[in-house]
């Protein structure tokens, strides 16, 4: 039975303690008003895992806008127009005013001042037209502006946000601002007017103010924000755009499939085709729920909350039996005759925005049965770093990891009227105050072990506790958000007999906590001795008899296909946790995939921690195990993070219906044929992929992958410490976010932490200890009470020279039946 990793499961709470925990789900420098608490609209399953992490959605927020920053802000503060076209990345050097305006708003949602004056500038320097008081150059590439007339969507978000950025400023949240005889006044103003002046004719909002006649024949309904408008109407009294919002619900009315709650692209005011483009729910469109939706939240506006409702008419599976992902099925693009698009089923940002119009219902017998914790989790990904998958290529779309960002936060009551919020007496939230500081215990280690690093607050806050070492330099990172602070540092890669220095830094924190109470120190008295990789010799780095698809520096195996090129390949399994073949190998366990291939297909393993990369400069080869099942031909590919179009380079691997290894130089990679100027870069080396492509239907089995060192070469430093330090990893913690385990050595004995994130929803767990060549060698059952807090674990069995991992099945005994909560894998150096 294929395991769920993308569960929130946790235990039975009620809605007033989860709505209680979210008001710290915040990240604007003002107390969380109480009417974006949307908790009595969550389904049961989304306010329990809230209830274990009530940070959720700010540091989800948090995360996705640090991926956006990275990804999609150039140097000169433009936020690029990223995307994926024939499977290349382009748009990398190119923006539109659009994007200006999605990322001002994403920098504001999460308190970001410096970054929204870099693209707020940005938008002044390359795109203003001081003339028609507009963004009118909505498009730059090649180093110029390049497309011509403000595109009112994009107007209209650069107003907003700006308005909301003067009243923080008005308040004194924010700094003020003036540049160039530029403030965010002056310039929120300025656009405000010219919106209404040359972004509407006859009461209604047109796409643009530089579409001449046409203008009015092709109106675009994912622009009418009307909630925008709203707030404009009370920020000035030069213009008043009361009859523009009127008509904006009457052409929403006049839409095809009005009744399904789906939107169309495009157009006229009469609800006919327009000459842009068809009636499609496309791009455009799906955008429309989420714009709708903040005029319900916000102004509880009838209009808004009927269009909200329709949403139902299309989104059916929200009242079925069925499982909820063919509700998530549903969230998708439609053509014109209501049907949807198969591609574009449950894509992250689809989700978001329908996700958003179920919101804006307001009817709690459709919203707490659709905004199940499956659904936000759909949104959140399987990333560590973004929204979405990168599996789909997510990450290479400015526009939806946008829109995906903005639906997250007012689904999470992230995406507040701030003007209106600023309006009465505002005080930031009362500092957090330390009522025990920052200790080690035991002040001294000898390692293989673990030190306990605690502190206390006067209230729950996000905090982060960083490490290093004085000596090696070595460093680690823990972050939570509570009002209890405790660790656990483990000491893995650390060799050296040194000082480690802790320091803690708390959001918020009272000015008068001392420096001394935040940092404190220990000392590591002994090591463990470092084992001996060969020079010249072979690394094992996977035999897959661990039981598990992480191999022994960290990396996750995966699968892929052409959805993201349109094709309709499929793998067998799809889910890499069920690559793994008990008697797929050779011998033992090995991978073992079934491809059905339309362009592509195949089968990978990230090298380290996904997001990782690795100096491959030492190795001279890569050598591994394998046979096929009326394969004749694959590609053999190692992937480089220099490379951002997958342009990987290759190598061709004849098929084989016995076992038989292959030995792949490193010199021997070439770049493919349609990009032949491909450069790889071997010091950033990030994962090897299998591929078959059309007309190579079947089956591949994979065993043993050995990296082969250049004679007398080492790994590197980075790389030789995550093979050869000496504590437990965790390898899979959990097919429940909410549940936040830790491993460590405790002596001779195993220790697991974190059993309080159960909530004592586990009354049992079965222990099952293996050694490397997947043998059991002890099991046993232990109960466990609501209270408990760790597990410990007597390791009979030293690890020796290779592996020995434990299973740990959690286990719910309740009402009389049996379920398993959670199945970690623990991996002993």
């Amino acid at each position: 039975m294929k395991t769920r990793r993308k569960s929130f499961v946790l235990t039975l709470c009620s809605v007033i303690a989860c709505t209680m925990s979210l008001r710290a789900n915040w990240s604007l420098p003002y107390s969380r008003p109480a009417q974006y608490d949307y908790g009595n609209y969550y389904a049961q399953s989304l306010n329990l895992h809230l209830t274990g992490k009530p940070d959720f959605f700010s540091s989800e927020l948090s995360k996705a806008w640090s991926f956006y920053k990275k990804n999609f802000i150039m140097a000169n503060g433009l936020v690029n127009h990223k995307r994926l076209v024939n499977g290349s990345v382009t748009g990398e050097t190119e923006a539109v005013s659009e994007g200006q305006g999605y990322g001002m708003l994403l920098a504001l949602l999460n308190n970001d001042q410096a970054t929204f004056n870099n693209i707020f500038e940005a938008a002044n320097t390359y795109m203003w037209d001081n003339s028609r008081k507009s963004y009118f150059y909505w498009e730059w590439k090649n180093g110029g502006k390049t497309g011509q007339g403000a595109a009112t969507d994009a107007d209209l978000d650069i107003g907003l946000a700006l308005v909301f950025a003067d009243a923080l400023a008005q308040k004194g949240l924010w700094d003020t601002y003036s540049k160039n005889g530029v403030t965010y006044a002056s310039r929120a103003k300025e656009v405000i007017s010219s919106i209404y002046n040359n972004m509407t004719r006859n009461g209604y909002l047109l796409p643009g103010d530089n579409w001449g006649g046409e203008a009015i024949n092709n109106l675009n309904p994912s622009y009418f924000a009307t909630a925008w408008l709203k707030v404009f109407n009370e920020y000035q009294s030069d213009v008043d755009f009361t009859g523009v919002i009127d008509k904006c619900y009457d052409v929403l009315e006049k839409m095809p499939r009005y009744a399904q709650g789906q939107a169309v692209d495009w157009i006229t005011p009469n609800g006919q085709r327009a000459g842009r483009g068809g009636l499609e729910m496309g791009n455009d469109a799906i955008r429309t729920p989420w714009r709708i939706a903040m005029d319900a939240l916000w102004f509880n506006d009838s209009r808004a909350i009927a269009y909200c409702k329709n949403t139902k008419g299309t989104l059916t599976e929200y009242n079925s039996s069925n499982s909820i992902n063919f509700l998530i099925a549903q969230m998708g693009l439609y053509n014109e005759q209501g049907q949807i698009i198969p591609e574009t089923k449950g894509s992250f940002d689809y989700v978001a925005m329908w996700s958003c119009g179920i919101l804006g219902s307001k009817e709690t017998s459709y919203t707490t049965k659709a905004l199940e914790a499956a659904v936000i989790g759909k949104i959140v990904g399987s990333s560590s770093d973004m929204l979405g998958s990168s599996s789909l290529q997510d990450d290479k779309y400015y526009y939806k990891q946008s829109i995906g960002a903005l639906g997250f936060a007012a689904l999470g009551g992230m995406f507040p009227n701030i003007f209106a919020d600023m309006q009465g007496p505002i005080t930031p939230p009362e500092p957090v105050k330390l009522t025990s500081a920052l200790a080690p215990s035991p002040t001294t280690i000898d390692l293989p072990g673990s030190i306990a690093i605690s502190a206390s607050l006067d209230k729950d806050a996000n905090w982060t506790i960083t490490t290093v070492g004085e000596t090696s330099g070595n460093s680690q990172t823990f972050e939570g958000s509570s009002k209890s602070i405790s660790v656990t540092w483990s000491g893995s890669g650390y060799y050296e007999l040194e000082t480690v220095t802790a320091t803690l830094e708390v959001d918020n924190l009272d000015s008068t906590v001392s420096p001394g109470e935040l940092t404190t120190s220990f000392e590591i008295t002994q090591t463990p001795p470092r084992p001996v990789i060969e020079p010249g010799g072979a690394l094992v780095i996977h035999d897959l008899e661990n039981a598990s698809t992480i191999n022994a520096a960290g990396g996750q195996w995966f699968v892929y296909d052409d959805a993201g090129t349109n094709g309709t390949s499929q793998t067998e399994p799809d889910d890499a946790i069920d690559l793994l073949s008990p008697s797929g190998g050779n011998p033992g366990s090995g991978i073992q995939v079934k491809f059905t291939v339309d362009q592509y297909a195949g089968v990978g393993m990230h090298i380290i921690k996904k997001g990782g990369t690795v100096d491959m400069s030492n190795f001279e080869s890569i050598s591994f195990d394998y046979k096929t099942s009326t394969i004749s031909t694959m590609l053999f590919m190692l992937c480089t993070a220099n490379i951002t179009d997958f342009a990987y380079h290759v190598v061709s691997v004849s098929g084989s219906s016995n076992w038989k290894t292959a030995t792949i130089k490193l010199t021997d990679f070439q770049p493919p044929n349609w990009q032949p100027n491909s450069q790889m870069d071997n010091t950033v080396a990030e994962k090897i992929q299998w591929q078959v492509e059309s007309g190579n239907n079947g089956t591949l089995y994979l065993d043993n992958v050995r990296f082969n060192l250049k004679s007398g070469k080492l790994p590197d430093a980075a790389f030789l410490d995550l093979l050869t330090g000496p504590n437990p990893v965790l390898e899979h913690s959990t097919a429940n976010p909410g549940v936040q385990l830790s491993a460590a050595w405790v002596g001779s004995a195993l220790r697991i932490s974190g059993l309080e994130s159960l909530n004592g929803n586990v009354q049992r767990v079965h222990i099952s200890m293996f050694q490397p060549d997947g043998r059991m060698i002890r099991k046993q059952s232990v109960a466990l009470s609501a209270t408990s807090k760790e597990l410990v674990i007597d390791n009979r069995a030293p690890a020796g020279n290779g592996y020995q991992f434990v299973q740990i099945d959690f286990i719910s005994d309740s009402g009389g039946s049996r379920a398993r909560i959670i199945e970690p894998i623990v991996r002993l150096r």
